[in-house]
C-alpha cells in the first residue's frame, strides 16, 4: 500500500479499547463550544462568554493569566474576559481555548512516543495554517481551524489505548521510513485519522471537521468541497515551519493534486509560510 491508496477500513467499527477511551473523554467546556461556534468577534456577546467562562474556573485562570502574559502591563491588570478578549484578540482567545482544553483532556497520557509539547505545537501551527488557507480557497475558516488543531488528536487515544503498542509502531515506521498512518492500521486496526474523527464525533464538532480529520492522510477520497485537503496540506506546511520537513522536500509529503483540490495557488506557497510564520509566531509567544 503506497501513502496515497485508498485505506481498507476507513469508517470500520472502532476496536472496543479505543472506543472505550473515547468515551471517556470529557465533554469541551461550554465557553469553549461557544466561542467555536461564532464566525467573528461581531457575534460575541461579552456577557454570555464570561457566564460561561465562570462555570470554568481553570479556564478562566489560565485565559487571564495568558492575558496578564500577553500585555505587558506592569500596573493595569487584567482581570475580567472582556479586557482579556481585547488584549488577546478574539481569534487568539479562541484558539488558545480550544487548545487548553483538548490539551487538557489528555494531559494523563503517558508512553507512546509522543511527544507532548512537539504535538501541541504542531497542532496550533495546522490549525493556524487551515485558517490561512480556507480564507483564501473561500472555505469557512472556522471548521478549518478547529480541524487543524484537532487532525492528530487520534494519535493521543491510540498512545492512551495502546502505549507499548503504539510506541513499538512510531518507532518501526521511522526506522524503515513508512507513513506511520500505515503502521497504525496493521498492527492497531485502526488509526489516528479514524480514532480523532470519532473523538470530534463525541464532541459534537459538526461533519464537516470530522470528516477533514478522518480524510486528512487522503485528500482524493474525500466529499466535494471537504476541508481534508486543506488539512493535508497545513499539516505538511505546518512540518516546513517547523524545520522537520525542509521546503525543497515538500511535495513528497503532499498528495500529487492537492493544491487543486484545496483551492489554493502553488504559486503562493512562500506567501502562506509567511502568513503562517506570523500567526504561529503571535499564538506561542502568548504561551511560552
Amino acid at each position: 500500500m503506497s501513502l496515497f491508496d485508498e485505506p481498507d477500513d476507513i469508517g470500520a467499527p472502532l476496536p472496543e479499547m479505543v472506543a472505550q477511551h473515547i468515551r471517556q473523554l470529557p465533554p469541551l467546556p461550554a465557553a469553549v463550544l461557544y466561542l467555536y461556534q461564532l464566525r467573528s468577534e461581531a457575534q460575541l456577546d461579552m456577557a454570555t462568554l464570561a457566564g460561561k467562562m465562570a462555570l470554568e474556573p481553570t479556564l478562566l485562570a489560565k485565559t487571564l493569566l495568558l492575558a496578564n502574559m500577553a500585555s505587558h502591563s506592569q500596573t493595569n491588570a487584567v482581570a475580567n474576559v472582556e479586557e482579556a478578549v481585547q488584549v488577546l484578540g478574539f481569534y487568539m482567545l479562541r484558539t488558545l481555548a480550544l487548545g487548553g482544553a483538548v490539551r487538557e483532556r489528555f494531559a494523563h497520557i503517558e508512553g507512546g512516543d509522543i511527544d507532548a509539547d512537539a504535538f501541541w505545537r504542531h497542532a496550533i501551527a495546522t490549525s493556524a495554517l487551515c485558517r490561512i488557507l480556507a480564507e483564501r480557497a473561500g472555505y469557512d475558516g472556522t471548521h478549518a481551524f478547529a480541524a487543524g488543531m484537532l487532525h492528530d488528536i487520534g494519535c493521543l487515544v491510540l498512545a492512551s489505548a495502546y502505549p507499548r503498542h503504539y510506541a513499538a509502531a512510531r518507532a518501526f515506521a521511522r526506522r524503515e521510513n513508512v507513513p506511520g498512518i500505515e503502521v497504525e492500521r496493521r498492527t492497531l486496526g485502526v488509526d489516528h485519522a479514524c480514532a480523532g474523527s470519532a473523538i470530534a464525533c463525541q464532541w459534537h464538532f459538526p461533519i464537516l471537521v470530522q470528516e477533514a480529520i478522518a480524510f486528512h492522510h487522503h485528500p482524493e477520497h474525500a466529499a466535494a468541497f471537504s476541508l481534508a485537503p486543506l488539512v493535508h496540506l497545513a499539516d505538511a506546511l505546518a512540518h516546513v515551519l517547523q524545520g522537520s520537513v525542509k521546503e525543497e522536500a515538500l511535495a513528497k509529503r503532499l498528495h500529487p493534486q492537492i493544491w487543486q483540490l484545496a483551492g489554493v495557488n502553488e504559486d503562493d506557497c512562500d506567501a502562506i509560510l509567511s502568513q503562517g510564520r506570523q500567526a504561529v509566531r503571535a499564538i506561542l509567544s502568548a504561551v511560552d
